[in-house]
């Protein structure tokens, strides 16, 4: 390969890399009022300033339901703490999530899907998906797959 080539190729690389860092990997958390499943609305200041975590879940996905009491505990842990927020979004139609949510206690602020594109952009269908943001809004954190275990202490440590 010529010198020429080979710059070329880095600087792609370089530009590739950039890309990635800048817009994909470090997405900042969605700003504006999010409507929940309730249809009530979520101001976002009332998320400013907090350590949010986000559960990406379908009810069809058993990781994401095996992931649940785990995930209403470690949030029950926090409800007096007002320096965190829990959320969650499925990516399924919003009277099946009710449907399923009527059956089983998931203890998130559960955002009405149809409305929450900002948090499935650019994102695989990989389910379940966790991202933690912190009080600037930066996401620090994806954990991918069923939280548990070490996962789950390295959640909470995120939080804390």
């Amino acid at each position: 390969m010529s010198k020429l080539r080979w710059y070329i190729f880095l600087i792609g690389i370089a530009g590739a890399s950039f890309f990635y860092f800048r817009y994909v990997a470090k997405k900042d958390l969605p700003g504006g009022d999010l409507q929940l499943l309730d249809g009530s609305i979520l101001p976002h200041a009332s998320i400013s300033n907090k350590v949010v975590v986000v559960n990406l879940w379908a009810t069809w996905c058993p990781p994401c339901v095996a992931e649940i009491p785990a995930l209403n505990q470690l949030k029950n842990a926090y409800a007096s703490d007002d320096r965190v927020v829990f959320l969650a979004v499925s990516a399924e139609d919003p009277e099946k999530v009710k449907n399923f949510l009527s059956r089983t206690a998931f203890d998130f602020i559960q955002v009405d899907p149809s409305h929450a594109y900002d948090f499935n952009k650019g994102l695989s269908r990989v389910y379940p998906r966790t991202f933690v943001y912190d009080r600037s809004g930066k996401l620090v954190k994806t954990f991918t797959g069923k939280m548990e275990g070490e996962k789950l202490a390295e959640l909470e440590g995120l939080i804390k």
